[in-house]
């Protein structure tokens, strides 16, 4: 009787206004309940959880003592944002390429051989920021590397939202025909009402505009201000917002595919953060922030991986279609071309290293 109550997979309380008119025993409500919660495809099709409170950063105590760092693309040109979570100055470069060599060199000499060495460094997951040879760098000049949670990039807030105002600077400069380096002079040596100019936090000093400046003694931080300004703005970010409960190891979850839009089952495996948990899923360990993880009543999941092909694969030769500008090789050029010890995919294309990394 519960499941015809429940067909059409209705939530809890259209549930119960379906069983009102015609059933009764005791104890019905809390049966649909169960019922609701624990149904598999209710769980799978859900719509996103609630948001989680804000939780601002720490208000460092130096300038340029903790930074967050960001890639944007505009114009057909990439470039590398940083941004000190103190004074808000941010530092542009022109990328050269995307690679996390080109990251790391901009990084380097145009950025921290010009400020000093931060604490903290914060970035999202991309492959740049998680690469090797970033680890590396990090490690080399001891600096702290922390990455928000995997697709949930607004635990790095700051890094993002000085995107948006760079680009609406660019924007704005490249449509009036302005010089836009002499706008974002003038974006560093803006005050607030309450606050220093950017440039002024950082470096101590007024720069110099096409506006008459007047030298003044160094201003410092008003941290009280700060920390009133980033109050009022929890208080109102929280209004809509739940706070959701710690995850204990070997708890039974969904996590959002954000691909398919779906809650997909998993098991958690341990908490790494204050609100980063790695779960265990059919296609292996995952890292997610709690919002993407949904507390489930069903009982635990079957986690073995999907049945994948285990028959030797046959040695495949690279074709393609007729009309896709490529020239057909033969068969014994192809393999005189590509000797056994070098990698192919699992389409059997052949996988050719860059030039820097064949030494």
């Amino acid at each position: 009787m519960l499941m015809r109550i429940h067909e059409g997979h209705s939530g809890i309380e259209m549930s119960k206004e379906r069983a009102r008119p015609h059933i009764f025993w005791p104890g019905i409500s809390k049966q649909i309940e169960e019922l609701v919660s624990e149904c598999s495809t209710c769980q799978k099709f859900r719509k996103q959880q609630q948001r989680l409170p804000l939780q601002s950063h720490v208000i460092p105590e130096q300038p340029f003592e903790k930074v967050g760092a960001d890639l944007f693309h505009y114009g057909k040109q990439n470039y590398l944002l940083v941004v000190d979570y103190t004074s808000k100055f941010f530092e542009v470069c022109l990328l050269r390429d995307t690679t996390s060599y080109s990251v790391v060199q901009q990084i380097k000499k145009s950025i921290f051989a010009r400020h000093g060495i931060p604490v903290q460094l914060i970035t999202d997951n991309r492959p740049q920021f998680s690469a090797a040879e970033f680890r590396r760098f990090m490690a080399d000049w001891q600096i702290i590397h922390d990455t928000s949670s995997p697709l949930y990039p607004r635990s790095n807030g700051l890094a993002m939202r000085t995107v948006q105002k760079v680009k609406s600077i660019l924007k704005k400069a490249q449509h009036s025909g302005e010089d836009p380096y002499l706008s974002i002079l003038n974006f560093w040596t803006t005050r607030k009402p309450d606050q220093p100019s950017p440039a002024e936090i950082l470096m101590g000093r007024k720069l110099c505009t096409l506006l008459l400046t007047v030298i003044k003694p160094k201003e410092k931080v008003n941290k009280h201000l700060v920390a009133e300004r980033l109050k009022k703005q929890a208080q109102y970010y929280n209004v809509h917002t739940r706070e959701q409960t710690t995850l204990q190891p070997d708890a039974t979850v969904r996590y959002r595919d954000h691909r398919s839009r779906t809650w997909e089952p998993a098991r958690v495996l341990d908490q790494v953060g204050p609100r980063t948990y790695n779960i265990q899923t059919k296609s292996g360990v995952l890292r997610r922030n709690r919002q993407d993880i949904l507390q489930s009543r069903e009982p635990p999941h079957d986690l073995t991986p999907d049945a994948v092909e285990t028959t030797p694969r046959q040695p495949q030769i690279r074709t393609s279609e007729p009309g896709d500008g490529e020239v057909l090789p033969s068969t014994r050029d192809e393999v005189a071309a590509n000797p056994p010890s070098q990698y192919t995919t699992r389409s059997g294309r052949p996988v050719v290293k860059p030039l820097r990394y064949r030494q």
